[in-house]
């Protein structure tokens, strides 16, 4: 999803909550931040991290606020498994920051699977599928996520983005985009109403329409973020 993982950028990222596809990848890596909704067709395809319920916006400009989760120590900020416990965080300003994974033992008992690897992704240990050659990476049936969109870098899978609209068009109302040097199927508009989802955090005031696309312009209040979250824990920083 929050560091490398965070390809999909402020112009939006969907979740499995709501109606954008799904991430092939069964999981997203992320930090603990909640990412903007049902606007690009995925996060970080191919790489997993933290928690089920929190993404981040890559390329967020510093003005853009969006939902972190909130800390004293480490202990506050852990998920489900072995790659997102206390040793994998850092607790800094309040705020949770995903160290990365430290280990393949980590990530094959986190996702289950001997097929997932530590791998560094942009200067932070991720999560990833492994792979022998880029077709390892591929997700059947999908055109945004077939062999030609993947590289398969030291062992691990890394996702080179969309190459044109067709194919993320395959997955809905979504174009190929360059959201600060990844293409990414993102969620084209009219007005900020068809970035909207129903959740506090990403409705029509957090996004605006530019281009014909979505852009998420950040959360606006604390309030938003525990309401979309449905959780305490999470402030809008």
């Amino acid at each position: 999803m929050r560091y490398a993982l965070i390809l999909c950028l402020v112009y939006g990222c969907s979740s499995s909550s709501t109606d954008t596809p799904a991430d092939p990848t069964d999981g997203a890596a992320t930090d603990e931040t909640s990412t903007p909704s049902d606007s690009t067709a995925s996060d970080a395809p191919g790489s997993d991290a933290p928690g089920s319920d929190s993404t981040t916006p890559a390329d967020t400009a510093p003005s853009v606020k969006f939902c972190q989760m909130t800390c004293s120590a480490p202990a506050d900020c852990v998920s489900t498994g072995a790659a997102f416990d206390a040793d994998n965080y850092a607790c800094e300003s309040g705020l949770c920051k995903y160290k990365g994974c430290n280990s393949n033992a980590e990530c094959e008992s986190t996702f289950m699977s001997a097929q997932y690897g530590c791998f560094d992704v942009s200067g932070t240990k991720t999560c990833v599928k492994k792979c022998g050659a880029p077709a390892d990476c591929a997700v059947a049936g999908s055109a945004a996520y077939d062999a030609d969109n993947w590289a398969c870098e030291g062992g691990g899978c890394r996702w080179k983005g969309c190459n044109n609209d067709s194919e993320c068009t395959s997955l809905g109302a979504y174009v190929c985009r360059d959201l600060g040097g990844l293409k990414n199927c993102v969620k084209s508009c009219t007005a900020p109403s068809d970035c909207a989802t129903m959740s506090a955090a990403f409705d029509t005031d957090n996004y605006a329409c530019e281009s014909g696309v979505c852009r998420y312009t950040g959360c606006n209040t604390d309030a938003e973020c525990k309401s979309s979250l449905m959780k305490t824990n999470y402030a809008c920083r």
